[in-house]
């Protein structure tokens, strides 16, 4: 079992290596085949551009919607796309300073509103399709504003034992608080 702590600052890390110009999309690949026609992007590094972070969102929406697209004409009409999370707040930024947590916010802003400009454009050009966003920011601000109040010890930091995972929910490694109760 891996901590939600550790989930999201994956996240963050990946997040601020594609802001920085460090990854680029390869690919996707399916999972739950089963069940669902999931696709998740894989990213590799690569040398450092001049490409803007907007120009580089315009490049990620261009392959997710070709994606989409490629979905349609399999006969898919209902879509759902997740908001980037505020990454911005994740501990591993927060301890970056004032600088990191500003430019994280630009860069999920602008991503988040190519997304929506991405689902609007796709709906008017696909009237027997639905997408939709769903914004993921609202449920993680409101954990984060009041984890104590769901139970969690810390929202802003984590306990070190804890950076690669733990076997079990209820592990618990002195002197930290059970994994559980980390955001």
């Amino acid at each position: 079992v891996v901590s939600m702590h550790y989930i999201y600052a994956c996240y963050a890390r990946l997040f601020e290596m594609l802001c920085a110009g460090e990854l680029l999309l390869l690919g996707t690949y399916s999972i739950l085949p089963r069940m669902h026609k999931l696709r998740f992007n894989i990213f590799l590094p690569k040398k450092k551009t001049n490409v803007t972070q907007s120009d580089f969102h315009a490049t990620l929406m261009d392959r997710l919607f070709s994606q989409v697209e490629s979905l349609y004409e399999d006969g898919a009409r209902s879509f759902l796309f997740l908001t980037v999370p505020p990454t911005n707040r994740a501990p591993e930024i927060l301890e970056q300073g004032d600088y990191a947590i500003t430019t994280i916010s630009s860069a999920l802003d602008d991503y988040n509103s190519q997304l929506n400009s991405s689902i609007a454009a796709f709906n008017a050009n696909h009237t027997d399709a639905s997408a939709e966003l769903f914004d993921t920011r609202p449920i993680f601000n409101t954990l984060l504003d009041n984890a104590d109040i769901f139970g969690f010890v810390n929202a802003t930091g984590f306990c070190d034992a804890y950076q690669n995972g733990t076997p079990e929910m209820t592990t618990e490694e002195p002197p930290c608080a059970p994994v559980s109760s980390y955001l």
